[in-house]
C-alpha cells in the first residue's frame, strides 16, 4: 500500500520537472485561451445576442480607428500566445521522433512545421509532408483573423419581444362608462372641453390623413401629445416605453373626456430573452414593431342622391347699423337634412341633454357677414360651407355603425355640390412601426362596430357635428379653405378624396384622443384597466447597437480552426509528456533541432558530413532526402554529460555502372586511364546484361 503510494506520488511530482511541466502548461494554457473561445460562441449560441453596453457603444462611435487597433492588438497577442503553444508542442513531439528514426526530408518538414511554413515539392513521394505542413500553415496564418472576426463587434440589431395591454374602447364596459358620462348633465361642460380640444386637434389630423398632391398621396407628419404619427393616428395610443413615444411627461389631473395633454402610462413588459446583462441597452437607436388595436373609418363621398337625401338652407338676413354709421349684413342660416335612417323633424344640439332629443331633421345654426345692401356673400372673399350630421346624434334610428355627413358649398365653395360623405365604422387590428420618432400603422385586419359601441358612435359624431360647426366663422370656413387648394386643375372626384381622408383622420383621431384620456392615470373608475375592458399588444423592439449575434456561418469555421490547433497541441504535448515520464531527461542542455547551431554540431559529431552525397553529384539532394538519422545521447562526456549526436541509420547506395568510352569526332580511341574520362557513358551493369541478352 505503501509502496503504490509512493509510486503515484512520484508520478505527479513528475509532472513539475524541468522537461515536463513545460508541457503540461501548454495544454492547460492552450484549453484556457482556445476554451474562452469556445465559450464565447457558446454563450452566443445560447443567448442569440450579445450587446455591448451603452458607454462602450459611444466611445466606438466616437473613436471607430481606436477600436480597430485595441481589437486587432488583443487578436495578435491571442494568436502568438496560441500559435508559440501548438509549435512548442509539436518541437517536442517530433524531438521523441529524432530518438527513433526519420529522413533528412521529415526532418525537413518537423522544422517547417515549427515555424510554420509550407513546404512545396514536385516529389510526389512526400505529398504526405506537403499537406500536413500545409495544414498547420494555413491554420496558423488564418488564427490571427480568426480571432479578429471573433472578437471585433459590429453593427447589429438585437430584437427583443415585448408584451402588454391597452384598452379596449371596443368593450361594451368601456363604452357603458362613456355613455353615462356623456349622458350626465353634471359632466356636460366636462366633455364640452372635450370637444373643444377635438376642434383644433382633429382639424390639424384631418388635414394630415388628406395628404394629396394632384392626386398622389404626399408624406406627412401629425402630432399630438409630444408623439409624432405618420399621416394619421389611426386610432391607436403608443404602446411602448420609449422617451419619443411616451408623450408629455407632464403629469394631468384633468384626464377622461377633460384631457388634454400629459403623461399616459403604458402597461408593457420587455422580455430581453437569454441576455445575460438584464435590460437591453438604449444603443444607437430603437425601433419597434406592435400589432395593436385601432380605429378607422370608411368614408365613401359622393354628391347628394335627392331621391335618397333631402338637404336644405334657410336664411333670414338682416342689416345691422352702428351710431358711427357703418353698417353689416347678417344671414343667419339653419340647415336641415333628412337621411335614410329615419326622418326627423326637430332639432337637437351640444347644449341639449343628448338622451331628451327626439326623432327629427338634423339641422345645424350658422351666422355669416353678408353685404349690407345686397345681404349676399362676397364670392372671392367670403364663402359659406355648412356641415351637418345626420341622423342627429342621440337620436331613435340613429346607428351605431355608421353615419353621413352632407355638406354643400356657396359662395366662395360653390365649386363643391351638395356632398354626402357616408362614414362606417371599423374597430381594427393595426402593424404599429415605431422608427426614428415617427409612429406610421397599416391595417391588418377590421371589423364592424357592433351595438354595444352606441356610446362610441355618438361621440365621434358629437364631436365631428360639434367641429363643422366652429370651422364656419362668419366669412370664411376652414375646412372650405383647405379645399380651395384642391380646386384649380382637379375634378371633383379628387376633392372628394380630400374629404373622405379629412374625415377618416377626424374619426382616427377621436379614438387617439378617448384612448389618451382613458388611459391617463384616474381616467377610469378603476385602479388598473379590468381584463374584459382592456385588448393584449405585443411586437418586437429592434435595437440597433454594436456588438454579436448568432447565426452567422464564419463562427462554424471560427470553431473548426480553434478545435484543431487544440487537438494538434494537447496531442503532441500529451505524447511529449508520455516520453518524457518514461524516458526522462537529465538536466544538460536539450538538442533543439530547429537551432542550426545545434543541428550541426550533433551532425558534426555523427560524422554526418561523410555520408552525405555532394552537390556536384547527381540527384544528391533526393538521395540525402532518403538517408535516416537518429538522434542518439550515449556515453559520458569529458564534463560528466551523455554525448549527443546525430547519426545515420540507413542511406540509400547508388547503383553500381560501367564506363563506355565514346570516341570524340575526328579523333582517335584512346586507352583506358584509371581516372573516368569526362566523356565517358556510364551505364548500370543491371542494363549492360540485359542489352547482352537481346542480342544473343
Amino acid at each position: 500500500m505503501l509502496s503504490t503510494m509512493s509510486s503515484l506520488d512520484f508520478n505527479f511530482k513528475a509532472l513539475f520537472t524541468r522537461h515536463s511541466f513545460p508541457l503540461v502548461a501548454a495544454m492547460v494554457a492552450q484549453t484556457i485561451i482556445l476554451g474562452f473561445g469556445w465559450g464565447f460562441m457558446g454563450a452566443l449560441w445560447y443567448s442569440q445576442y450579445m450587446a455591448l453596453p451603452d458607454w462602450a457603444v459611444r466611445l466606438i462611435v466616437g473613436y471607430p480607428t481606436t477600436l480597430t487597433l485595441v481589437v486587432s492588438l488583443i487578436s495578435t497577442l491571442l494568436s502568438v500566445i496560441t500559435t508559440s503553444l501548438l509549435t512548442f508542442s509539436m518541437k517536442e513531439a517530433l524531438r521523441h521522433d529524432l530518438a527513433k528514426s526519420i529522413s533528412l526530408f521529415g526532418l525537413r518538414a518537423a522544422i517547417a512545421l515549427t515555424k510554420p511554413t509550407w513546404i512545396i515539392c514536385r516529389d510526389k513521394r512526400h505529398w504526405k509532408y506537403m499537406l500536413l505542413t500545409g495544414t498547420i500553415f494555413a491554420m496558423i496564418t488564418f488564427l490571427n483573423s480568426c480571432w479578429n472576426t471573433l472578437l471585433l463587434p459590429t453593427l447589429i440589431e438585437w430584437s427583443v419581444t415585448v408584451s402588454g395591454t391597452e384598452l379596449d374602447i371596443s368593450s361594451s364596459t368601456f363604452n357603458d362608462v362613456l355613455g353615462t358620462l356623456l349622458s350626465n348633465k353634471s359632466a356636460r361642460n366636462t366633455y364640452t372641453k372635450a370637444f373643444e380640444t377635438l376642434d383644433i386637434t382633429a382639424l390639424f389630423s384631418g388635414a394630415s390623413s388628406a395628404s394629396y398632391d394632384a392626386g398622389v398621396r404626399t408624406s406627412s407628419i401629425f402630432n399630438y401629445n409630444g408623439v409624432s404619427y405618420s399621416e394619421s393616428t389611426n386610432g391607436l395610443l403608443p404602446a411602448v416605453n420609449d422617451s419619443d413615444y411616451s408623450g408629455s411627461p407632464v403629469t394631468q389631473t384633468a384626464v377622461g373626456l377633460a384631457f388634454t395633454s400629459g403623461f399616459v402610462p403604458i402597461n408593457v413588459t420587455i422580455d430581453p430573452g437569454r441576455h445575460f446583462f438584464g435590460s437591453p441597452p438604449q444603443g444607437l437607436g430603437k425601433n419597434y414593431t406592435m400589432t395593436q388595436q385601432g380605429l378607422t373609418a370608411e368614408v365613401n363621398c359622393q354628391e347628394r342622391n335627392t331621391s335618397i337625401y333631402s338637404y336644405s338652407a334657410y336664411s333670414n338676413n338682416s342689416t345691422v347699423s352702428f351710431p358711427t354709421g357703418d353698417s353689416v349684413g347678417l344671414a343667419m342660416w339653419e340647415v336641415v337634412a333628412e337621411c335614410p335612417n329615419g326622418k326627423q323633424n326637430n332639432f337637437c344640439n351640444l347644449e341639449q341633454n343628448i338622451t331628451s332629443c327626439i326623432a327629427g331633421n338634423s339641422s345645424m345654426l350658422y351666422t355669416t357677414f353678408t353685404n349690407a345692401t345686397t345681404l349676399e356673400m362676397n364670392p372671392d372673399t367670403g364663402g359659406f360651407l355648412p356641415t351637418v350630421v345626420c341622423p342627429q346624434p342621440g337620436t331613435p334610428g340613429f346607428s351605431p355603425y355608421k353615419f353621413d355627413i352632407l355638406m354643400a358649398g356657396r359662395a366662395k365653395y360653390a365649386y363643391l355640390p351638395t356632398t354626402v360623405c357616408e362614414v362606417v365604422l371599423f374597430v381594427t387590428t393595426v402593424d404599429v412601426t415605431y422608427n426614428q420618432g415617427i409612429v406610421s400603422a397599416a391595417v391588418a385586419n377590421r371589423r364592424p362596430f357592433e351595438d354595444s359601441n352606441t356610446a362610441l358612435t355618438e361621440f365621434i359624431a358629437s364631436a365631428i357635428n360639434y367641429q363643422a360647426g366652429n370651422n364656419q366663422g362668419f366669412q370664411t370656413n376652414v375646412i372650405g379653405d383647405y379645399l380651395t387648394a384642391y380646386v384649380d386643375n382637379n375634378s371633383t372626384d379628387v376633392i372628394f378624396r380630400q374629404l373622405e381622408g379629412y374625415w377618416r383622420g377626424v374619426v382616427e383621431f377621436s379614438g387617439t384622443f378617448l384612448r389618451s384620456g382613458f388611459s391617463a392615470t384616474g381616467g377610469l373608475p378603476w385602479t388598473e384597466i379590468p381584463s374584459n375592458t382592456s385588448v393584449v399588444t405585443n411586437g418586437v423592439m429592434f435595437v440597433s447597437t454594436y456588438g454579436w449575434e448568432e447565426g452567422r456561418l464564419i463562427y462554424l469555421f471560427l470553431f473548426v480552426i480553434f478545435t484543431m490547433i487544440w487537438l494538434v497541441t494537447v496531442i503532441a504535448a500529451g505524447l511529449s509528456l508520455k516520453n518524457e515520464l518514461q524516458h526522462p531527461r537529465g538536466d544538460d542542455v536539450v538538442f533543439d533541432y530547429c537551432d542550426p547551431i545545434h543541428l550541426i554540431t550533433a551532425a558534426a559529431a555523427g560524422g554526418l558530413e561523410g555520408q552525405l552525397y555532394g552537390l556536384e553529384h547527381h540527384d544528391g539532394l533526393k538521395r540525402n532526402e532518403e538517408i535516416e538519422i537518429r538522434y542518439v545521447e550515449e556515453g559520458i562526456g569529458e564534463q560528466g554529460r551523455a554525448k549527443k549526436r546525430l547519426e545515420v541509420v540507413s542511406r540509400p547506395e547508388p547503383q553500381p555502372t560501367m564506363q563506355m568510352l565514346v570516341p570524340e569526332p575526328h579523333h582517335t580511341m584512346h586507352m583506358p586511364v584509371p581516372e573516368p574520362h569526362p566523356n565517358a557513358l556510364q551505364i548500370p551493369a543491371q542494363e549492360l546484361r540485359r542489352w547482352h541478352s537481346n542480342f544473343m
